[in-house]
């Protein structure tokens, strides 16, 4: 393990993926992950950006796992499911089984982190809406969506969703 190595490669993948190069930032993630330490703070980030590199190739399925891997070492690193990092690592899973057709895989990912009243209530709940309306469960999709457009943390947020609601799922 060399944390520090795998710092640099990290924000050197980073850098590249966020100059739309992921196809030079993934074997730089590759390496990144296999010089960190699991229980270092920032080892879940890396693979949640290594991910996130990995589905905008459309490698979904190698991208699933290293989402799984950021959701589990935030829990094993002492996080709560109601964790900031463990609800935005939930949601990006939940977006994942999305996009390879598993809506049920996605409500299952987000279940133990949604919470009433919780900061990113409205993050999971939006994702749970496209997944009730994957499903073909339209009438709990709308209200999922109305809940999320409740507790979404500001108006231009709420405006944002209402967008991507319509676009997605057809609720306006």
């Amino acid at each position: 393990m060399n944390q520090t190595e795998a710092s640099r490669l990290a924000k050197k993948a980073l850098a590249l993926w966020g100059e739309s190069q992921a196809e030079l930032a993934i074997p730089i993630y590759r390496e990144a992950i296999e010089l960190a330490d699991p229980a270092h703070y920032m080892t879940p980030i890396y693979h949640g950006e290594f991910a996130g590199a990995l589905s905008s190739r459309g490698l979904f399925n190698e991208a699933r796992e290293h989402y799984q891997r950021a959701v589990s070492l935030e829990l094993e690193q002492g996080s709560d499911d109601f964790n900031p990092a463990v609800v935005v690592a939930r949601y990006f899973l939940a977006e994942n089984f999305l996009q390879q057709g598993n809506a049920s895989a996605a409500l299952e990912t987000i279940v133990p982190s949604l919470r009433e009243g919780a900061r990113q209530e409205w993050l999971l709940r939006y994702v749970k809406a496209l997944a009730l309306h994957a499903l073909g469960d339209q009438e709990a999709a709308r209200h999922e969506a109305n809940l999320a457009l409740k507790c979404a943390p500001s108006e231009t947020k709420r405006h944002e969703l209402l967008e991507l609601f319509n676009e997605k799922i057809g609720f306006s």
